[in-house]
């Protein structure tokens, strides 16, 4: 949890360095909600979602961060005017990536069947040592 901390403030500060080069006002934008979206496996590669209020208006962002890469290549930012656009993008940076609060259900399946074998295990050596002479 903390790492994300830390990583949300430097990808906050790559946003306001992204408003300033694109001719927004940085230094009175708003910037709400930075949060993980997805990441690629080991973690190069992360999708972030933000909003930001400028003026009067509030905006949709999508921030792509490759720690792989270096210079104007590493971070790429697209601001939206509506939630939707940001989610469609959002959807598509992020396939075949691990998006965040997404997980099936499948590892919770793996872990009741391990468990019903190790209890049926159990119970055999269990039957079997306590009948031996």
């Amino acid at each position: 949890m903390l790492s994300n901390l830390v990583k949300n403030r430097t990808t906050e500060k790559d946003i306001r360095a992204w408003l300033k080069a694109n001719g927004y006002e940085a230094t009175t934008a708003k910037i709400i909600d930075v949060k993980l979206h997805a990441v690629q496996r080991p973690g190069w590669l992360q999708i972030f979602s933000f909003r930001v209020m400028m003026g009067a208006g509030e905006h949709f962002g999508v921030v792509r961060d490759d720690e792989r890469l270096r210079g104007k290549n590493k971070t790429q930012i697209e601001l939206f005017d509506s939630a939707a656009s940001q989610t469609a993008k959002l959807a598509e940076l992020s396939e075949e990536l691990i998006v965040q609060g997404t997980r099936s259900g499948g590892y919770l399946a793996f872990l009741f069947l391990f468990g019903i074998l190790l209890l049926a295990f159990t119970a055999a050596m269990f039957q079997l040592f306590s009948t031996a002479p």
